[in-house]
């Protein structure tokens, strides 16, 4: 494809079945394995701070799961997880 002069921009925007119908396809399973990567990266974070910090480290990791009784370290797993989502 040629590079698209400015005020051309809007004549090729939806023009990707001339590059292939796996495109689409492979992006979104890209954005979906770079969640699960971040997510997997986020956990193993609060796995080694709740080492460092003491105490039974399966209960506080239980207590991630556990959206019944919302504890201030769900939140902020649950916020850090839709942030590193965005650039995903």
């Amino acid at each position: 494809m040629e590079p698209a002069e400015y005020h051309l921009i809007q004549r090729y925007v939806g023009r990707w079945e001339a590059l292939g119908w796996w495109r689409p396809l492979a992006g979104v399973l890209v954005g979906v394995l770079l969640m699960l990567v971040a997510q997997f990266v986020l956990l193993i974070g609060f796995l080694l701070f709740f080492v460092a910090d003491g105490g039974d480290v399966q209960d506080r990791l239980d207590a991630l799961s556990d959206t019944t009784h919302v504890t201030p370290a769900l939140l902020a797993y649950l916020n850090l997880s839709l942030a590193a989502a965005i650039p995903a």
